[in-house]
């Protein structure tokens, strides 16, 4: 449905005195007292995704019609027109849905109109000039841009804002005002149950000091790396400006585990051993022992981040995520890998994107110091299963940190470079010009399993040296790697960080020398290497990187 109405000085008024009411969570009996609203997702300041049509909910009066029209921004005067874009009949529990259509990336502040119509007066005034003297109530949401909508999740280092104390970018979020980057605080909340409607107010802001103060600094300098991206490769120039607008939604919490971050039904599907222990945690919540109080609900109660600050989001349209997460789960890397897949498959069933939206992880970053002689270590293995999932499901894919040292805290004050990092991999994978289908190919295994993915890279690298197999030839293991270009040391000196392990005996180092886009480390003709490692250690001696100064992460693989 699509008309045009006239938008009059009495309705103005009507609409001005209940812009409050937007971004304020209701109860399921104020929602049934006919308070008309927009959940505070789509509120003043809001960025909404682009190029997709767009679900948005809010509450009315039971049994009427809420009636949704945008007002231009560049329209200013009071009898502008305005267009009506669609029409939908409240519930009987007080709760309206309705799909908006598809609008491009604009800066245009643009303004979206809420009318609530008794039922049986609807039909006479629909697609007209607004009737206030029939109208139960209006609503009126400001500055509206319509852009790209990002997740912003994880735990403490996707938390880590500006007061943490950064070493590098403080000024930026000191001095810079983007007014095409809107920021979205979705408190910390939990629920056992799934929620309908966020339990904690939250509002868009903008990207001012007072705001990014206290959001991710991570998520900040992604966007902000975003927007130089674009004005660099000149994208979108069909707009007036080569940079569209990035709202950012932040749902973290410090030191939660993985398996809040996802629903009961995938946390259970993941891992049939823990699907036990959770059905127990039900019954003894639900049925608690006689004298025994029941558990108390936190963030390693499986979901309940989830119920209380995702599920509120769904079916919410969005670009994609950017994951900082696994300090919590680092002792359980296997299990890891289990909940990270069903974790996105999650997220892409219930956030509204027309073909599955990417989600960029950040791996560890390097901690305490390395180790004389080689170990086993969960965190070079938690990094190391972070890259395959990056490289494996569709997609996705890994920012690398190892270099990103401060041996006395998990928590790298640098927060600039994961940015950054994490802005490469969106600005090719997410964003390259051409069909998607032409620059991105799935290369598999001897098993028909793919192994990683290539991605058409013309303009930007999008990441550093990524292992891709190892051969032993000729007296020499060689190892290959994508993102390969200008391989060499990041000090200029001898490469460092390489192991080699025999059937039956333990990892020892060797010297590996660069060779091309290939490493390669000589060897003795009775020696037959079955495993390769690099930087395997919680701080590992690591120096390889290619051209531009982007790192090689912690990896393990089999010699062919």
């Amino acid at each position: 449905m699509s008309a045009h109405i006239s938008f009059s000085p009495a309705l103005s008024a009507i609409c001005a005195a209940v812009l409050v009411f937007a971004s304020s969570p209701l109860t399921a009996d104020e929602a049934k007292a006919g308070h008309l609203s927009v959940a505070p997702m789509f509120g003043h300041n809001a960025v909404l995704q682009r190029d997709v049509p767009l679900p948005i909910w809010g509450t009315a009066a039971p049994d009427s019609v809420v009636e949704i029209g945008l007002f231009p921004a560049r329209e200013q005067n009071s009898e502008a027109q305005v267009e009506v874009l669609t029409n939908v009949v409240v519930g009987t529990d007080g709760r309206w849905t309705a799909v908006l259509p598809a609008f491009p990336a604009s800066t245009d502040e643009s303004r979206l109109l809420f009318w609530n119509y008794p039922t049986d007066s609807y039909e006479a005034v629909k697609g007209t000039k607004a009737h206030p003297e029939v109208c139960l109530s209006s609503l009126l949401v400001t500055n509206i841009l319509f852009g790209d909508v990002w997740l912003c999740s994880g735990q403490s280092n996707m938390d880590m804002n500006y007061g943490w104390g950064l070493t590098r970018g403080k000024e930026d979020i000191e001095t810079n005002v983007y007014d095409r980057i809107r920021l979205f605080d979705d408190k910390n909340a939990l629920s056992f149950t799934p929620l309908d409607t966020l339990s904690k107010p939250a509002e868009w802001t903008l990207c001012d000091f007072d705001h990014a103060k206290s959001f991710s600094a991570v998520g900040y300098f992604f966007a902000q790396a975003l927007q130089k991206g674009f004005v660099e490769r000149g994208h979108f120039q069909a707009h007036s400006t080569s940079r569209i607008p990035i709202g950012l939604i932040e749902a973290s919490w410090s030191g939660s585990p993985i398996c809040t971050w996802l629903s009961a039904e995938s946390y259970r599907g993941a891992d049939p051993e823990f699907a036990a222990k959770y059905e127990a945690l039900v019954k003894s919540i639900a049925e608690p022992a006689p004298g025994k109080k029941p558990p108390q609900l936190s963030f390693w109660t499986p979901a309940a981040s989830y119920n209380a600050m995702l599920h509120p989001l769904f079916p919410m349209a969005i670009k994609g995520a950017i994951w900082y997460q696994g300090c919590s789960d680092v002792n359980r890397p296997d299990l890891y890998e289990k909940l990270f897949r069903a974790l996105v498959a999650d997220w892409r069933a219930h956030f509204t994107h027309p073909d599955g939206f990417p989600i960029f992880l950040v791996q560890l970053a390097s901690i305490l110091s390395p180790h004389d002689e080689p170990v086993e270590s969960n965190w070079a293995w938690m990094r190391w299963t972070q890259m395959r999932l990056g490289e494996t499901i569709d997609k996705c894919g890994t920012a690398v940190t190892i270099d990103n040292v401060d041996p006395n805290d998990m928590h790298p004050k640098d927060k600039k470079t994961v940015g950054e990092r994490l802005a490469r991999l969106a600005l090719v994978r997410a964003y390259a010009e051409t069909n998607r289908d032409e620059r991105v190919t799935a290369v598999k295994g001897r098993d028909g399993r793919v192994t990683h993915r290539e991605y058409s890279q013309d303009w930007l690298v999008e990441a550093g040296p990524i292992p891709l197999k190892a051969e032993c030839k000729d007296g020499r293991v060689v190892i290959s790697f994508k993102n390969a270009e200008g391989l060499k040391t990041s000090d200029g000196g001898r490469l460092k960080g390489f192991q080699l392990k025999e059937d039956g005996a333990g990892f020892c180092f060797w010297q590996g020398y660069v060779s091309g886009k290939t490493v390669t480390i000589r060897i003795p003709d009775d020696f037959k290497p079955v495993l390769v490692r690099y930087a395997w250690d919680e701080a590992p001696d690591c120096n390889l990187v290619n051209g531009e100064d982007l790192p090689c992460g912690p990896f393990e693989l089999t010699v062919q």
